[in-house]
């Protein structure tokens, strides 16, 4: 996947998905925090997201509690009721604040 600001909006460019002429919604993007360089993941999260905002498309993270085994995919360390954002949740929070 791409990482930098311009990969992914090359990316989102040449798969069409910035070209649409109707309402577009995304839904589960998040991190592979499975991989082996998290920060690539976290840097294209962020990328990502600032893309799709720039472009007004809607999006929805997967997931906001930790999932499986742990937090391969989630937003957020912890237990019910002490969830703490992890940096993928930092970054989601930051991005629908902006």
């Amino acid at each position: 996947m791409p990482h930098s600001l311009a990969d992914a909006t090359f990316a989102l460019t040449q798969t069409g998905v910035l070209s649409f002429d109707k309402p577009l919604w995304i839904s589960e993007i998040g991190c592979n925090l499975w991989a082996t360089n998290q920060n690539n993941e976290y840097e294209w999260y962020n990328n990502t997201l600032t893309v799709l905002n720039q472009n007004n498309i809607g999006y929805a993270a997967w997931a906001w509690a930790p999932w499986r085994t742990g937090t391969q995919w989630g937003l957020v360390n912890g237990g019910v009721p002490n969830y703490q954002l992890n940096p993928a949740g930092q970054i989601f929070q930051n991005q629908i604040a902006a």
